[in-house]
């Protein structure tokens, strides 16, 4: 929500929605009509576009388009001007015009989009942090290639206090592998210090069948604690429901093994839950997010583990790639996930839990 912040003037013909827009505007950098829309304005896209247009009469905010192949416009984004900037109360000495670089509009719209999503989903155990929060809060170099950041919320307190957080990148196709080198000492460096839990969102093509930076970023956990590597599209719809509270979790686990997993009497380093499965009990790990540092200590040391076997949900696509990786090991049972299910529950509300 929007939090007013050293505001002499209120503009009379300024609502409390139009506040939250420069605000949110100003954090995300940038955002397109369909997602100003679906977050503001969800009965009417047709008054989305008026109220828009309005406050780029009156100098808050400016537009431009986004141009994809031969110069076809796709649709309209909306910046924050200085004017705007002050409106809100925000204190910053650089200026509006920094946002509308052109080369980096398809990224930010993408970074954009996950604020967007994190904020529309029913579940309420993220939230957002934009690049510049993250490298404030946790002392990183302003030149760091981090996308933002998504901080548990604790939901019995309603408060974040000092809920953990992780750091986000987000990788799009326009991304060298260079670049993605950069990336990978960058979180190796940052996972020395206190932010140590990350999730990297990997574009891929349209159709989710090709993706080849989720492949070139590789499989080492880079002293992370948690490092999640997802595909983009799949990504905005899986994260939302994976908060520290494991409500989406528990949803996919009634849905596909009729049962819960509950927290485990003996913890290992890969798992602290449980669950029974035709009366057989298992150590229950989930790796629908791939996350690398499980999959190490997954390699590392499951062999070890003798008192029971161990359950792993992941996606249908990845079962190939996930008996090629622990081929050796005969303790992990793998239990495939389709990714229409998470279709299906990324719109589900709390209620929808027994």
């Amino acid at each position: 929500m929007y939090v007013q912040q050293n505001r002499k003037g209120v503009d009379a013909e300024m609502t409390p929605r139009d506040l939250e827009i420069l605000s949110h505007l100003y954090k995300v950098k940038v955002m397109s009509i369909n997602q100003i829309h679906r977050l503001y304005f969800p009965n009417s896209s047709k008054y989305a576009s008026k109220r828009m247009n309005h406050l780029r009469k009156l100098g808050y905010v400016t537009t431009k388009a986004k141009v994809v192949g031969k110069g076809r416009k796709e649709t309209s984004c909306y910046y924050v001007t200085d004017k705007g900037i002050r409106e809100v109360g925000i204190e910053t000495t650089v200026p509006a015009s920094t946002m509308l670089l052109g080369k980096l509009q398809d990224y930010r719209l993408k970074v954009s989009e996950l604020f967007v999503n994190i904020s529309l989903s029913p579940w309420s155990d993220w939230y957002w942090l934009d690049s510049k929060e993250v490298k404030k809060e946790f002392k990183l170099n302003r030149s760091t290639n981090i996308s933002g950041g998504l901080q548990e919320i604790n939901t019995e307190r309603k408060e974040r206090g000092k809920m953990p957080t992780y750091g986000v990148y987000v990788i799009t196709n326009h991304a060298s592998e260079n670049k993605i080198k950069e990336i990978r000492r960058e979180i190796e460096n940052i996972s020395k210090g206190p932010l140590n839990k990350f999730i990297i969102f990997c574009e891929g093509n349209e159709e989710g069948t090709r993706n080849d930076n989720y492949t070139l970023f590789g499989v080492d956990k880079l002293e992370a604690v948690s490092l999640m590597k997802v595909p983009y599209r799949l990504g905005l719809k899986l994260i939302p429901l994976l908060g520290p509270r494991k409500e989406g979790i528990r949803l996919i686990t009634k849905e596909v093994l009729n049962t819960y997993p509950v927290k485990s009497d003996t913890i290992t380093p890969f798992a602290d839950q449980a669950i029974t499965v035709n009366n057989e009990e298992y150590y229950f790990v989930e790796l629908l997010t791939n996350d690398l540092a499980t999959r190490y200590f997954l390699k590392e040391y499951a062999q070890e583990v003798t008192d029971k076997k161990i359950l792993a949900l992941v996606f249908e696509h990845q079962v190939q790639e996930y008996k090629d990786a622990f081929r050796n090991n005969t303790n992990i049972h793998l239990c495939p996930v389709s990714p229409n299910l998470i279709d299906k529950l990324a719109s589900a509300t709390e209620d929808n839990i027994v």
